[in-house]
């Protein structure tokens, strides 16, 4: 009888990828920027950097988050933000079945 083997540790068992770094990570320059959390894909105001980290803020307000200024990519634009919350808020409500 042998022991369990942990997950991972089985070739049978394939690990799922996590998200690619991006190759040439965007710097905000500008307080309000739009950028994108390339670890999540989350869109972010760029609010300035703190110990190292961006910190960015969500386009409805809430909880800063921070990440690390190597997964920053350049976010959409103003108009591409507000059609994705927009889309998103339609999808969460119900309207797209009206």
């Amino acid at each position: 009888m042998t022991a369990p083997q942990p997950p991972g540790d089985n070739e049978s068992s394939p690990v799922p990828p996590g998200p690619l770094r991006p190759v040439n990570p965007y710097e905000p320059s500008a307080f309000g920027e739009l950028v994108t959390d390339g670890r999540t894909g989350q869109i972010g105001m760029f609010m300035g950097v703190w110990t190292g980290l961006v910190q960015l803020w969500t386009l409805r307000g809430g909880a800063e988050w921070s990440v690390p200024p190597e997964w920053i990519t350049e976010g959409p634009t103003v108009l591409e933000a507000k059609l994705r919350e927009r889309n998103r808020d339609s999808h969460l409500t119900g309207a797209h079945l009206r």
